[in-house]
């Protein structure tokens, strides 16, 4: 999330001692990486987003990666209608799962010509933003009810994000409230609009909400007696870090002088707080 970089090591760990497939969630961490190696490239399969909000966009759309030819063709048969792109397109099926009636969620040529262009500035972005980020830290002189949220790896972290824990809640409340460049999270009671990131606003999940009157998923025959018991606060710990936790955003095109007004005004904002 935000550009840091899951322990992507551990994770895969526990796909494989479990015999699952992982599937990398990328969507906010183009160009990131972790232990040196590119993210999206650890699971069997990873997924990008280039939504007009993402580190690269192309207004929608994404990206899918694997070196698994079989998961690739299926990837492709599911997005693409089940329009079959296989070595060969018009032959019967190789193996029993290579043909199924699949979904339309193809990209446009317009589209993937502008993240093809996207894509040649992924480099020169995350150079970029990783700058101004290390510039914040530096700059920024945190207060001793506030620290900075460490990336599992510092160096992979694509750096537009910059995180902050504070001890209390009602800390993080007021120093968004001050208005110096801190954003939070809409968590038990925070500060900020409901956030779809968080679970606990789910509302679709939670209350099992379907689009069937038969309720699939939640009521389908394979659920059986194994469906988790939802609620709101299912994950305390999570509540209560989102609760407590802002965050600055630093653009790849903020100068060296945007970076230090950014920083100047938290500094005086925090320091008010003491």
């Amino acid at each position: 999330m935000g550009g840091y970089p899951a322990r992507m090591d551990k994770l895969m760990e526990i796909a494989r001692e479990h015999d699952i497939k992982g599937i990398e969630d990328v969507a906010q961490s183009a160009g990131g990486t972790f232990k040196g190696k590119m993210l999206g490239s650890f699971g069997d399969l990873g997924c990008f987003s280039l939504d007009s909000y993402k580190v690269i966009a192309t207004g929608e759309g994404g990206v899918t990666t694997t070196d698994d030819e079989w998961l690739y063709t299926r990837a492709q048969s599911y997005h693409d209608t089940a329009a079959c792109w296989r070595p060969d397109r018009y032959h019967k099926e190789r193996r029993e799962g290579e043909l199924f009636c699949g979904e339309n969620y193809r990209m446009n040529e317009m589209g993937a010509a502008v993240g093809l262009a996207q894509l040649r500035k992924l480099d020169w972005i995350t150079e970029s933003t990783r700058r101004n980020y290390a510039q914040l830290h530096e700059e920024i002189k945190l207060p001793s009810f506030a620290r900075w949220m460490e990336p599992s790896d510092p160096d992979g972290a694509c750096g537009y994000n910059s995180y902050l824990i504070f001890e209390k809640p009602e800390l993080m409340q007021k120093a968004c409230e001050a208005k110096i460049g801190l954003t939070g999270h809409a968590a038990g009671g925070g500060v900020g609009a409901r956030d779809w990131h968080i679970y606990k606003y789910w509302e679709h999940i939670l209350e099992q909400k379907s689009a069937s009157s038969d309720g699939c998923p939640f009521k389908c025959p394979h659920v059986g007696d194994n469906l988790p018991q939802y609620s709101p606060d299912m994950c305390p710990q999570t509540l209560d870090i989102v609760s407590r936790m802002v965050f600055i955003q630093a653009g790849f095109d903020s100068t060296e002088e945007d970076i230090s007004l950014r920083a100047k005004k938290v500094n005086e904002g925090l320091a008010a707080m003491r």
